[in-house]
């Protein structure tokens, strides 16, 4: 870039050699006085000096200019004009639409800031953007309908419907007192006590099918749910219906699929099944070391022989 102002035509490199050999002379008869006689004098016009000078601070202007306006002219490319949508054209759009880089970054930042262009006549309204630019791009123009604002009235309007929606599907709580067997009930009703919703009701019906069946209303606490909170809703008949188990017919993939039976155990009943024939009773699942007393309260209720 900087080669650019050091280059001179040749006849500017002749002028200035011509000044140099000029001031070289001026200089060496300066400091030589002794070389010419006392009468002796050096007929210089300095009119043609300045002239000359001032010819070759010109021709430097010109030519920084020239090379000026022919870098621009040559890197700035032609517009293209074409169909685009100022609420999505991207900034690469306008600039081959002809507008200045900042210019695009003006129309970006206002579309950022929730402004919209809903006509062409909005587009004019743009910063820095002349008469002649609008006029040019405004046949090219093309803005997708924008779906008008949504007034006060559609609002309340709106709203009113969500309630009502809302109230429709809305689950009517049973009242305090209300008691309902575990066992028995499907979702539907379990959602009618205060407290449970749908997830948890889910939970409690698939629990119970894969438990077999509850046989006290702790084993809530198994999934997870409060048991004092709930304790005063429900029941267990008296004789709740359970599933149970066979040990001597089960095999190792239907045990483990109990949630009182793990792997472990599972391929321990088995394996005990195959050295000493069928089980009897749960005495014999005591010389089994996978099991604890926790483990034989629990499934007395769910196994049989």
């Amino acid at each position: 870039m900087w080669k650019d102002f050091f280059y001179f035509s040749k006849i500017e490199r002749q002028g200035i050699l011509f000044l140099i050999a000029l001031i070289v002379i001026i200089g060496v008869i300066g400091n030589m006085p002794h070389l010419f006689r006392p009468n002796d004098t050096v007929d210089i016009n300095t009119d043609e000096v300045k002239t000359a000078y001032e010819a070759f601070l010109n021709s430097i202007e010109e030519v920084e200019v020239d090379k000026e306006t022919s870098y621009y002219t040559k890197n700035k490319p032609e517009p293209v004009l074409a169909a685009f949508d100022p609420n999505t054209a991207d900034s690469a759009t306008f600039l081959k639409l002809g507008l200045p880089t900042w210019m695009a970054g003006n129309i970006l930042k206002y579309r950022a800031k929730g402004g919209k262009f809903r006509e062409a006549d909005d587009f004019k309204k743009i910063y820095g953007l002349s008469k002649e630019q609008y006029n040019k791009l405004k046949p090219y123009i093309r803005i997708v309908s924008l779906p008008k604002e949504s007034s006060h009235k559609d609002t309340v309007r709106l709203l009113a419907e969500h309630i009502q929606k809302d109230t429709i599907h809305r689950v009517i709580k049973y009242p305090a007192g209300t008691v309902i067997d575990i066992n028995k009930a499907d979702t539907t009703e379990l959602k009618k006590i205060p407290g449970i919703g749908s997830g948890m009701a889910h939970r409690i019906t698939n629990y119970r099918k894969e438990l077999g069946g509850f046989h006290a209303v702790a084993q809530l606490a198994d999934i997870h749910i409060d048991v004092e909170k709930f304790k005063d809703w429900f029941i267990v008949g008296n004789e709740p219906p359970i599933t149970k188990v066979n040990l001597n017919r089960a095999g190792i993939e239907q045990l483990r699929k109990h949630p009182y039976i793990n792997f472990y155990q599972a391929k321990a009943i088995v394996e005990c099944r195959k050295k000493r024939g069928n089980l009897s009773g749960m005495q014999q699942l005591t010389l089994l070391d996978e099991f604890t007393e926790t483990d034989f309260e629990k499934l007395k209720h769910y196994i049989c022989f």
